[in-house]
């Protein structure tokens, strides 16, 4: 697979990997060793990807290793729809909401793929503001936060379907979820989180 690293000065704030707007934009890694990366992003909002009222599929690849100076370390999506089925989003970090997540204003769902090792204040994993989550595989999990180590839901709904969130933590409130709206488990697995 092909790594797709930007390379950016830390503290830059202004150098996502990608920008997208208003389009419709998919990630895959068709690689045998499934070794493809985006990273080295750092910037104020996605370090990696940021994407605006656009529907964003990740079906594979590794978005690894970037920053952002608020929101959305690896991923952040304002207006449209985020699916995530395949691929990994790990070791991200952003300063305030969505160490490895970020989204808002979106329809989103969570089919497999994992979300781990990641860190921020809100939503070490994943942070939902007015966002309609359905999780139905997958794994977030060894993440950090403040608040909401695996997932932070702030507004809308996150039904829970399949899929685990394991082994999160938070200094404060939620280990695995911090919910200040609709959280629904139908199933799935929520273990071996701490706060």
């Amino acid at each position: 697979g092909y790594t797709i690293d930007r390379n950016a000065p830390e503290g830059d704030g202004s150098s996502s990997v990608f920008v997208i707007k208003n389009s419709t934009f998919t990630i895959t890694d068709t690689s045998a060793a499934k070794t493809g990366k985006i990273t080295g992003g750092n910037a104020d909002n996605g370090g990696g990807i940021n994407a605006v009222r656009c529907t964003l599929n990740v079906n594979g690849g590794n978005i690894t290793g970037n920053k952002a100076l608020k929101n959305g370390g690896g991923i952040y999506v304002d207006g449209g729809e985020c699916h995530i089925d395949g691929g990994t989003v790990s070791d991200n970090v952003a300063t305030s909401y969505g160490g490895g997540v970020y989204i808002n204003n979106c329809f989103a769902t969570m089919l497999s793929g994992s979300v781990c090792g990641n860190e921020a204040e809100y939503g070490g994993g994943v942070y939902l503001n007015d966002t309609d989550f359905d999780m139905r595989g997958g794994e977030i999990s060894d993440n950090e936060a403040y608040h909401g180590g695996g997932v932070y839901l702030y507004s809308d709904t996150f039904d829970l379907y399949d899929g685990v969130i394991a082994r999160n933590s938070a200094t404060s409130n939620g280990g695995g979820v911090y919910s200040y709206d609709t959280f629904i488990m139908n199933g799935g697995e929520i273990s071996e989180n701490y706060s």
